[in-house]
């Protein structure tokens, strides 16, 4: 996401190749070895970045930070995403680091058999403090003359872009997981959200969608759950399915409702895209699945 929305922000000729998400989390030796063989850490996101057209240089790149920073080198015209060394740019990093830590934490604590329930209540209350370091800083940020919604202010940046792929899954996931909203009494959070939902290379090209995140909540559930005969994961994975039905149910009225966009161009950027790379697409979906 972080590579896309930098060329949809900035109109960078820049094409990420993506590798197959299956091939990052199964634990199928022979996935594995072969996504070690470019990405060490066997993780997304990674992005394979070609040279010129007349060589065949190419460079793969991992991790979100790093992916911006090769983006701010590769295209020095356009405005800069990354600010190592700028304190404001470090400060706000850090944070964004613990309010991850500890939402990692809390929301996998729940799973772990080995925590007592005051270590799972403990993590908790870390990841509510994180979240309100976060809304508290970017009050600040927004009450300042011409603050802007953004969370350095009122210009996107590089932060914005790594922060959101992981608020964005708890907003619509957490609520249903863990029955934890993080928007809640969050006012500056929530217009945060706010900002990105109106901005263009975020909203109209790689946002999640509700009904996405709550189907997914149940698979993730199911994977990485520690299984099904556990109360508390069947009850999780109960929820997201009927959460998914009843959104799935709203289709055709709000299609209905909303009518045909105008604005197109962008849905059949999607639909091409995903007739180009069919055999792909078809080659994970049924890719068999490790015992």
């Amino acid at each position: 996401m972080v590579g896309v929305l930098f060329a949809n922000e900035f109109g960078s000729l820049f094409m990420p190749r993506a590798f197959p998400i299956k091939k990052c989390w199964s634990r199928s030796k022979t996935n594995l070895t072969g996504t070690k063989k470019m990405v060490p850490t066997a993780l997304v996101p990674a992005v394979l970045f070609h040279g010129s057209k007349d060589t065949t240089e190419r460079k793969i790149v991992w991790e979100s930070s790093s992916i911006l920073q090769e983006l701010d080198d590769l295209f020095p015209e356009t405005p800069r995403l990354m600010r190592a060394g700028d304190p404001e740019f470090d400060q706000a990093m850090e944070m964004h680091n613990r309010l991850q830590t500890a939402g990692l934490q809390f929301a996998y604590g729940g799973r772990n058999q080995t925590l007592t329930e005051e270590e799972k209540l403990n993590r908790r209350a870390q990841f509510e403090e994180a979240l309100n370091e976060l809304d508290a800083a970017l009050g600040i940020q927004q009450q300042k003359k011409g603050g802007g919604g953004f969370r350095l202010g009122k210009d996107f940046s590089g932060l914005d872009a790594i922060m959101i792929p992981t608020l964005e899954r708890w907003r619509y996931q957490l609520p249903i997981t863990e029955n934890f909203d993080i928007l809640k009494d969050r006012e500056h959070l929530q217009k945060w959200f706010q900002t990105m939902d109106s901005f263009p290379a975020y909203a109209d090209r790689v946002s999640g969608d509700e009904y996405s995140w709550t189907a997914t909540s149940s698979m993730f559930l199911r994977y990485f759950g520690g299984g099904e005969d556990r109360p508390n994961v069947a009850e999780g994975i109960k929820r997201a399915d009927a959460a998914a039905k009843d959104l799935a149910n709203t289709f055709v009225s709000g299609y209905k409702s909303r009518g045909i966009r105008e604005d197109k161009k962008f849905v059949l950027e999607a639909a091409s895209k995903l007739i180009s790379n069919h055999n792909a697409v078809v080659d994970d979906c049924v890719m068999q699945e490790p015992p």
